[in-house]
């Protein structure tokens, strides 16, 4: 009997363990597809793989007007060489004559965001694997998934020799339906991030007159023709409502130039903003707002509300709350520009001077009138603080379209070293869990000094409950080619901790542009004051906002000095550079503190030597 047992649980234990170290390998053998992969699909199941020449690969494309499959066909090439042999085929979910498995067409109908999702399958035949299936219901989903695949086979690195092909089953789709940037920098970094499936970007229009006095816009249309070629969305920008006239608008058309405040001395480089009670601004408004939409491929119009709280004071508007009158002006302009073109959106930019209006300008929008969330300080922040304030979460979770301009980056208006997972996932995660549409990310002045937090950005914005802090800092390495993941990971963490520390206190941002001389903040001049009063410096805020205590502080100091030595360890020069900088200015940090606490007892010595 007691044999018996022994070899049960022998037999139950060798059992259990073989099974325990086949999940293993297969944990580990995906682990190895996964890492080439960002963002990282929802679902994604690896057995085997294939080693093929590109010569015994074949692809069917479909024939189809739109654009994207100038792209698709041109990624999928270099793979796919042969005539005949194991297939690429390509299947929309419309052709109802194509084999598609009914639980992948019930799963891509019901999916969130699904002219993004999309599913590939091994194709079986007689028990062997022959192929992959793409199936999707639009062609950005399709594009989607060849840039999965293309990614998966890492074709760049093995062109010309045979290439392993997986045999793979995903089944993915966006958390977030729009990911992206606005800026200068978008028409030369536009491929970078279409790449990594980010799909729209916005960027200034070009706003004028005619001689005759009638509306000029324009964009930039190569950069156009180049977005819609690769899945990215271009939606133009109307500038900033008391900027126009930098348009020439008081030029020819002087009487909407909008009434100063009375009994107010005016500042020597006033320029008036508009006035919106008068028709003629409307029309011009709508006159812009016809010629961009008229453009092949723009469908939205984002037009960014004043900055500042200036307002006309003409005897129409007197009285009136400022953002109310701009936000029907805005919107009567779309309605009269949007006749001939019913499915153009608008959208419609907060901004720090809009913030204590915000709930008028949500009570004066269309149904389908959009909104962007943009403050110079509330958005332009890589604090800790939560983004999303209540007003836009009920907005938003109320199945309302919302979008937010964030920042990237250390700071929006100073260039400093910042990898930033931490950073980067709480963002992206807030924004998905308050069911945001568009994040629009600001990466001042490039993308390149900011490659790791735009591709986090991708990452997280996708799936924004996929790979943990390490899981995506390892696939960033290495898909980087850096020789040791795992030791970028654990400095990314490290530096990563340290650095939205700093980049929440605005420790370079303020130590340049506040130490004294006039800055600019939330729209209005004012004088800097950082060191008005050294004494007064504390943990918890200003330049030591994010530091708790002296025992926190000093904590990341130590993180810094472990960053630095994993970076010398790695050999990897940005690393280096980063941990050299992040750990100079805690130090410069720690010298104004000191320098504070000595400055508290210089009233009693100079009392003591009376």
């Amino acid at each position: 009997m007691y044999k018996i047992k022994i070899s049960f649980l022998f037999l139950f234990f060798s059992f259990t363990s073989l099974l325990f170290f086949k999940c293993q390998n297969q944990n580990k053998s995906t682990t190895r597809w996964t890492n080439r992969l960002i963002p990282l699909p929802k679902q994604i199941k690896i057995t085997d793989s294939r080693f093929l020449s590109p010569e015994n690969i074949f692809l069917i494309l479909l024939e189809h007007e739109e654009i994207l499959f100038t792209t698709i066909e041109e990624l999928l090439q270099p793979i796919a060489k042969g005539t005949s042999g194991f297939e690429i085929r390509l299947t929309l979910t419309s052709d109802k004559s194509a084999s598609i498995p009914d639980h992948i067409l019930k799963s891509l109908q019901e999916l969130p965001n699904n002219n993004q999702a999309y599913a590939i399958e091994p194709i079986i035949e007689n028990e062997n694997f022959n192929g992959l299936q793409f199936i999707v219901n639009a062609p950005l989903g399709l594009l989607y998934a060849t840039r999965t695949f293309v990614q998966l086979v890492s074709s760049e690195k093995q062109t010309g020799e045979e290439l392993e092909i997986p045999n793979v089953s995903i089944l993915d789709w966006p958390d977030i339906a729009e990911r992206g940037e606005w800026g200068w920098n978008l028409p030369h970094d536009q491929h970078s991030i279409a790449k990594l499936k980010m799909n729209v970007i916005e960027f200034h229009s070009d706003l004028g007159f005619k001689e005759n006095g009638s509306p000029s816009a324009t964009l930039d249309l190569e950069t156009l023709n180049e977005a819609r070629k690769i899945g990215v969305k271009v939606v133009p920008i109307i500038r900033h409502m008391e900027q126009l006239a930098k348009t020439g608008l008081f030029k020819y058309h002087p009487d909407v130039a909008a009434t100063f405040e009375p009994g107010k001395p005016l500042p020597t480089d006033y320029q008036p903003g508009v006035c919106f009670s008068k028709t003629k601004t409307i029309e011009l408004l709508a006159g812009w707002m016809k010629q961009l939409i008229e453009i092949e491929g723009i469908t939205e119009i984002n037009a960014w509300l004043s900055e500042t709280e200036a307002g006309c004071f003409c005897p129409d508007c007197i009285g009136k709350n400022p953002f109310a009158l701009e936000t029907q002006g805005i919107v009567k302009a779309f309605e009269l520009a949007r006749t001939e073109f019913p499915d153009a959106h608008l959208r419609i930019l907060l901004t720090q001077a809009s913030f204590k209006h915000n709930e008028v300008v949500l009570a004066n929008i269309n149904p389908d009138t959009r909104i962007t969330y943009y403050h110079g300080s509330n958005t332009y922040d890589s604090s800790h603080r939560p983004m999303i304030y209540p007003l836009l979460e009920t907005f938003s979770t109320s199945g309302r379209w919302l979008g937010v301009y964030p920042q990237f980056t250390n700071s929006w208006r100073t260039i400093f070293p910042f990898t930033g997972p931490h950073f980067i996932q709480t963002r992206m995660k807030e924004f998905a869990d308050k069911g945001l549409s568009n994040f629009s990310g600001y990466a001042t002045p490039a993308n390149c000094y900011h490659e790791f937090n735009v591709a986090a950005a991708a990452e997280w914005g996708w799936n924004s409950t996929g790979r943990s802090l390490k899981q995506f800092a390892v696939a960033y390495a290495d898909r980087m080619g850096y020789k040791d993941p795992k030791k970028f990971a654990e400095w990314a963490d490290l530096i990563g901790t340290v650095g939205w520390n700093l980049a929440g206190s605005r420790v370079v941002e303020s130590l340049i542009f506040n130490a004294g001389q006039t800055v600019f903040i939330d729209g209005i001049i004012q004088d800097g004051n950082i060191f008005n009063d050294l004494s007064s410096i504390k943990f918890g805020d200003g330049l030591f906002a994010e530091f708790e205590s002296q025992e926190h502080f000093d904590k990341n100091i130590q993180m810094a000095e472990q960053s630095l030595k994993l970076a010398e360890e790695a050999q990897i020069s940005t690393m280096i550079y980063e941990s050299q900088a992040v750990l100079a200015t805690l130090r410069m940090l720690e010298a104004i503190m000191q320098f504070s606490e000595i400055m508290k007892f210089l009233p009693k010595i100079a009392q003591d030597h009376r």
